[in-house]
């Protein structure tokens, strides 16, 4: 016959029920506490989030739970897909070798990453990675990332710089990239072939100018302050005259670069200095021109009154010889003067012999002063 519990056992087992029932209603607490937490951030992660639960013998996957980000992902609402089959809900999961990896991290209970991949189907197409775990509770869990812009824009990076990679290697024009310590990064064919192999890593005023130390017009500081800076430039190393344009290259880790196409002028440079001696000899032919024209008008009334002067005294031995040598004289400046006028015309002087009547009759001698003085 059992026992009857004392009064003091009684109350002592109504005090560990109590007891019990506490911390049964701290733990469901803790448990509704951290199920809240785990479920707020399931629905605010940026990462889909999926929860399959294993069906004919895991051939199989329905959808046990949907996060926010995933139905945001792949443009589908959660209570569309829950209880679905994943091969109904994204048929092309086989293809995408997805199924496969579910079906083995169920089987085995090891976790895996299915690496970035791309997934179509009729309705949706993009880039994913996938990490998949087992719960204990026998589902299985994935979480993944939609990478297709990021895609995108790793695409239109390649295709820009293949685009000016490609600009570059054609460009007639020197060209190169160096570091903010003075490393060269790029050389362009055209900077190869000139200095005569590609120093990429090497520092760029010993391989461009055939310097030991940093070129005194260096303009690093204010590329690194992100100007453009252009300038002309007479090559130490060979001699021949550049047009220098410097441009930043800002690049993701802060640090920038400087790119600086060199277009040779040396020959531009060289019309320039002809065309400017040209502008000079014209202006010296338009002064000299100028000069010979006075002079001439001047040396005419003079070799006009020696002939006045001679008629005057017709028979005087002295005065003859006077007019000679001036009229010696004259005759050079004339000579001079015509000089002067053809240099002034661009062209050259050229002494020629020519032969002409002067028909000095009935021209009275005050008649021919009148001339020569008008």
């Amino acid at each position: 016959m059992n026992k009857k519990p004392t009064y003091q056992e009684l109350e002592q087992r109504i005090k560990e029920l109590e007891e019990e029932s506490v911390k049964r209603k701290l733990a469901e607490k803790s448990l509704k506490e951290s199920e809240e937490k785990f479920r707020q951030m399931f629905e605010t992660m940026n990462n889909g989030v999926a929860v399959y639960e294993a069906v004919d013998d895991g051939k199989d996957f329905i959808f046990k739970d949907f996060n926010a980000a995933g139905e945001r992902i792949d443009d589908v609402k959660r209570e569309t897909i829950i209880g679905k089959r994943v091969t109904t809900v994204f048929p092309g999961v086989e293809e995408f070798s997805l199924l496969d990896v579910f079906k083995r991290v169920w089987q085995t209970g090891k976790a895996e990453n299915h690496p970035i991949s791309f997934y179509k189907d009729d309705r949706l197409t993009g880039w994913r990675e996938n990490f998949v775990y087992k719960l204990r509770s026998g589902e299985v869990v994935a979480i993944y990332e939609d990478i297709t812009e990021r895609k995108r824009a790793e695409k239109a990076l390649r295709e820009s710089e293949e685009k000016y990679r490609s600009m570059m290697e054609s460009m007639k024009d020197e060209a190169y990239i160096c570091s903010s310590d003075f490393r060269i990064q790029y050389m362009n064919p055209a900077t190869v072939g000139r200095i005569g192999r590609d120093a990429t890593g090497e520092l760029c005023y010993s391989a461009i100018y055939g310097l030991d130390e940093e070129c005194s017009w260096c303009i690093s500081d204010e590329i690194l302050q992100g100007k453009n800076v252009e300038y002309e430039l007479l090559n130490p190393n060979n001699n021949r005259y550049y047009s220098i344009s410097n441009s930043p290259i800002p690049h993701i880790d802060g640090s920038i670069s400087k790119l600086a196409v060199c277009r040779d002028i040396t020959d531009v440079k060289k019309m320039e200095l002809q065309l400017q001696q040209a502008h000079k000899m014209e202006a010296i032919g338009t002064l000299a021109g100028g000069i010979a024209h006075q002079f001439n008008n001047a040396l005419s009334v003079i070799t006009g009154n020696i002939d006045l002067f001679e008629m005057d005294f017709p028979s005087d031995e002295n005065v003859a010889n006077y007019a000679k040598k001036m009229k010696t004289s004259s005759r050079r400046m004339t000579q001079l003067t015509t000089q002067l006028l053809a240099y002034a015309r661009g062209g050259k002087f050229h002494a020629k012999t020519v032969l002409f009547i002067r028909r000095t009759s009935n021209i009275k001698k005050w008649g021919l002063f009148r001339v020569l003085c008008s």
